[in-house]
């Protein structure tokens, strides 16, 4: 098999990247994760609240939580990549 030294970076940069959003996805609790799935497909607050019996204003406090996660998780990672090598770096 001969392989590129670009199909290598891809794939490790792709294998980072499944990496890093594994352990975000740990970070988040079951309702964040599930809240983030259905705002994702494009259900409303009031959609999500409705279908779990919960007030609106609490599906958007979970979902806002998820967010303040995720983005620090970004944070991490933006620090974490910058110590990566540059072909590693740009198959992100």
């Amino acid at each position: 098999m001969n392989t590129s030294s670009d199909e290598v970076v891809n794939r490790s940069g792709s294998q980072d990247v499944y990496r890093w959003s594994r352990r975000v996805l740990d970070t988040l609790s079951n309702e964040e994760r599930q809240v983030c799935f259905w705002k994702k497909v494009e259900f409303s607050s009031q959609d999500i609240a409705d279908y779990w019996g919960w007030p609106s204003a609490s599906v958007d406090a979970v979902f806002a939580q998820a967010q303040d996660r995720i983005a620090s998780a970004r944070v991490a990672g933006a620090v974490a990549t910058s110590r990566m090598p540059a072909g590693v770096r740009s198959a992100k």
